[in-house]
């Protein structure tokens, strides 16, 4: 007999069977990972947006109205953030107006506002010493912003510390048949250390 260099029928089948597996299995790993992606990554943006306006609004960063202090032989800028204030802030409940070192009254702010040409989109800012705004591109997609003094339990309200909450929302299209809304609440609260007056 002659050896035969083919296949038979039934080969084919089986190889067509188990290429069907491994693709459909490969498909559906794809999907889940896609879909997961899809729900982590609004969920992750918020988380980062929030951070990022706590973080801005405590400890800032330096800039040219803030003035310098020097260290041996080295001078450093001064940090424009909340915890950084020497008199005790004004605080309304979407803005907090402060003063740092070379200020004389409460002068610089931080508030939450509208992001032109974004269709309604808000972000922080931060309006220095010389009524400058400043957005602060990282913050965009904002919702909501608090500042609030701090009430002990005896009921007394502390000028010098005050609670900061930043809110962002993100729409998140994945695993269930309609889009949801996530909401991601962060919250701080900042001793003012440099304050004089304090009560």
């Amino acid at each position: 007999m002659k050896t035969r260099r083919g296949v038979t029928l039934t080969e084919v089948i089986t190889a067509s069977v188990i290429a069907l597996y491994t693709i459909g299995a490969a498909y559906a790993v794809y999907i889940m990972v896609w879909r997961w992606y899809s729900e982590a990554a609004p969920r992750v943006e918020a988380q980062r947006i929030a951070r990022a306006a706590i973080a801005q609004i405590v400890d800032g960063y330096p800039d040219d109205t803030t003035g310098t202090y020097t260290v041996g032989t080295t001078t450093y800028k001064r940090r424009n953030g909340i915890a950084w204030a020497t008199e005790d802030p004004t605080v309304t409940a979407d803005q907090i107006d402060y003063q740092l070192e070379p200020d004389s009254s409460n002068v610089r702010s931080y508030y939450m506002d509208t992001v032109p040409d974004t269709g309604g989109e808000k972000a922080l800012y931060y309006k220095d010493s010389n009524s400058a705004t400043h957005e602060i591109r990282a913050t965009r997609g904002l919702t909501d912003l608090a500042f609030e003094k701090f009430v002990d339990g005896d009921s007394v309200t502390h000028n010098n510390i005050i609670t900061v909450t930043a809110t962002a929302e993100k729409e998140v299209r994945g695993t269930r048949s309609e889009p949801y809304t996530i909401k991601i609440t962060y919250s701080d609260i900042i001793f003012l250390r440099n304050t004089r007056k304090g009560l």
